[in-house]
C-alpha cells in the first residue's frame, strides 16, 4: 500500500516541523508515543502481507529438476543402449543368412560342371 508509506512519511514530516513547545505533558507524551507505534505496527502488518512467503526454495527447486532430468537421462541412455544391441544383433544375424546364401550358391555351382548344360526349369509341375 504505497499510499499508507506516503501517509506516515507526512505524519513523521508534520511531526518533526512542528515547533517544539514548551514541553509535553505526561498524557501527551503517551498519546505521541501510541501514535507512532500504531503508525508502525500497520506499517509492519501491511509489509509482511504483501511479500508472499516462497513456497520452495530455489536450491530445492533445482535439486528436484536436476534429478529428475537425471533420471530421464539415464532413461535414455538405457534404451539407447537397447537399440543399439537389437540392431548388432540384426546386423549379425543378416550376416549370417547371407553367408549361407552364398555358401550354397557356391555349393550348387561348384556341382555343376563347365561343360554340362544345365536347364532349370521354373515353371509349376501341376501345369
Amino acid at each position: 500500500m504505497p499510499g499508507s508509506n506516503d501517509n506516515i512519511i507526512q505524519q513523521q514530516q508534520q511531526q518533526q516541523q512542528q515547533p517544539p513547545t514548551s514541553g509535553l505533558t505526561l498524557p501527551q507524551v503517551i498519546a505521541l508515543v501510541d501514535r507512532r507505534l500504531v503508525v508502525l505496527e500497520t506499517f509492519m502488518k501491511d509489509t509482511k502481507s504483501q511479500a508472499p512467503a516462497p513456497a520452495a526454495t530455489p536450491a530445492a527447486v533445482d535439486n528436484e529438476l536436476v534429478e529428475d532430468i537425471n533420471s530421464k537421462f539415464e532413461m535414455l541412455a538405457n534404451e539407447i543402449a537397447d537399440l543399439k544391441d537389437m540392431l548388432l544383433k540384426l546386423q549379425t544375424f543378416t550376416m549370417e543368412v547371407n553367408k549361407r546364401l552364398v555358401d550354397e550358391r557356391i555349393q550348387l555351382l561348384s556341382d555343376v560342371k563347365v561343360g554340362d548344360n544345365v536347364v532349370f526349369d521354373l515353371s509349376d509341375d501341376n501345369e
